[in-house]
């Protein structure tokens, strides 16, 4: 199908059985096909910036200093 719909009944062993059930699912298109794909890419792109990433605090403070300086620096040219 179109959509991916998918059920499962659950078996009946009674003629008369106390509980029954039935569950159903339908995928979404967009997110198997257009998100799921999309957000793949962008993680596999950022991947090469993992090296940047060490879990220490202090090297990320000194990240956004030297961010705040550039960026200061720029703004008076």
């Amino acid at each position: 199908m179109l959509l991916g719909y998918k059920h499962k009944k659950l078996r009946l062993d009674e003629t008369f059985p106390r509980e029954t059930g039935l569950h159903s699912e339908t995928q979404d298109v967009f997110q198997r096909f257009f998100f799921k794909p999309l957000f793949w890419g962008v993680g596999r792109g950022l991947d090469a910036f993992r090296w940047l990433q060490h879990g220490n605090v202090n090297l990320y403070i000194l990240y956004i200093l030297i961010t705040l300086l550039a960026l200061m620096f720029w703004k008076l040219k």
